[in-house]
């Protein structure tokens, strides 16, 4: 009796552990900023700056993938946005 309920829960075990795993729910957070005429030198200057906190952020977990983007078009005065910031959490984002 004892060697059925040990196969059982053997079989249990594997069985579970051949399941497909859920996908994790992952989040993003988008960032649109809009440079002051004549800055965009000075905010491009900042930008290695960011590159090295996102590339902290990622190695340490707490966020899955980081992202900063230029917008090409429109451009000038009519874009909303000169460039997108958009960071991936896997899970609910923590408190910032």
């Amino acid at each position: 009796m004892t060697l059925f309920k040990s196969a059982g829960f053997l079989m249990g075990i594997l069985g579970c552990s051949l399941a497909p795993a859920q996908q994790k729910t992952q989040f993003l957070r988008l960032q649109c900023v809009k440079v002051a005429d004549g800055k965009s030198a000075e905010f491009e200057a900042v930008l290695p700056e960011n590159r090295k906190l996102a590339k902290v952020r990622v190695d340490s977990g707490r966020t899955a993938y980081s992202i900063v983007s230029r917008a090409v078009y429109p451009a000038g005065r009519s874009a909303a946005c000169d460039y997108h910031f958009v960071e991936a959490y896997d899970g609910s984002p923590g408190s910032p």
